[in-house]
């Protein structure tokens, strides 16, 4: 009979029996993002699904974690990792107060992600510090964590492809694993049919495995090619798109803008603001402004 192992949504159903707070939280399918306050204490639970990748964003806490046999202690300053294994039994205590985002990345990934990188043992001996010092993993946990406050319509796409890139990174700094290898570009056709179905769904939460089952390849391979092709990531490009549309809106409607930043997939105004302002460089509004002046010169 296979093991049953507890999934992220379990861990959060038991935090206020263990004390601790649940702030955020937020997933897909792989991965799963969750943001906790804790009071000093304890907490333990049987093997996950998902490897289990935590920053501490607050509090600096002597911390015991004991993982079958391995008991460990050490402190854990704010801006430290630690990485935690999936389908191990482990008990944690602390004696201090602390905030921490943890990122699950569902085991399965990085299986398929050591697989395709030609080391399917790497998934299963990858080193998990209790702690350490990554400042990409801590800048992509910011990013994610940025994303769940925000739940915007784009949040599937993005999650995907970070969970991916982050399965790839464990595997090449925790497992030395080479994962840098060569990436055909895709045909013409296949990138046509890929904008066409992001173009007919600016507005929609599509996700990694929406576009790679339209070319039937796996969602990391996919990631892997359009970037090769397109020069920049599914996200970013669908990201694009979106401001783009939006710019023809501004431009030729007299729509309000809180209303075109939902109709092209923004959560809010303020998100669709910032996000603009980002990539083109103003404000919508100034973009609208400036546009009416322009055609109004090209009238005179």
């Amino acid at each position: 009979m296979m093991r049953e192992y507890l999934r992220p949504q379990d861990v959060a159903s038991t935090a206020q029996a263990f004390g601790a707070k649940l702030v955020h939280q937020r997933g897909f399918e792989d991965m799963y993002l969750q943001q906790y306050e804790y009071q000093p204490g304890s907490w333990w639970h049987d093997g996950l699904t998902h490897c289990r990748v935590a920053v501490v964003e607050a509090g600096s806490p002597h911390v015991e974690r004991v993982i079958g046999n391995n008991r460990e202690r050490r402190i854990r300053p704010a801006g430290s990792v630690s990485i935690s294994p999936a389908h191990a039994f482990q008990r944690w205590t602390w004696n201090s107060y602390q905030r921490v985002t943890i990122l699950f990345i569902s085991h399965a990934l990085i299986i398929g992600a050591a697989q395709e990188a030609g080391d399917a043992q790497a998934a299963e001996k990858y080193l998990t510090p209790l702690v350490t010092k990554d400042d990409l993993i801590k800048q992509m946990v910011t990013s994610l964590l940025d994303e769940c406050r925000i739940s915007s319509a784009s949040s599937r796409l993005f999650f995907g492809a970070a969970g991916r890139f982050i399965a790839n990174y464990i595997l090449a700094r925790y497992a030395h694993v080479d994962i840098s290898e060569k990436t055909s570009a895709l045909a013409d056709w296949q990138i046509k049919r890929v904008v066409e179905f992001m173009e007919s769904n600016l507005e929609m939460d599509i996700g990694l495995d929406d576009l790679s089952n339209l070319l039937g390849m796996t969602p990391d391979y996919f990631c892997r090619t359009f970037k090769a092709s397109v020069g920049t990531a599914p996200y970013r490009y669908f990201v694009e798109r979106r401001i783009e549309k939006s710019k023809v809106l501004l431009y030729t409607t007299d729509q309000g803008i809180t209303e075109i930043a939902l109709g092209v997939g923004f959560s809010s105004h303020s998100h669709f603001s910032n996000t603009f302002k980002k990539i083109v460089g103003r404000t919508p509004h100034e973009f609208r402004v400036q546009a009416q002046e322009l055609l109004c010169t090209a009238k005179v």
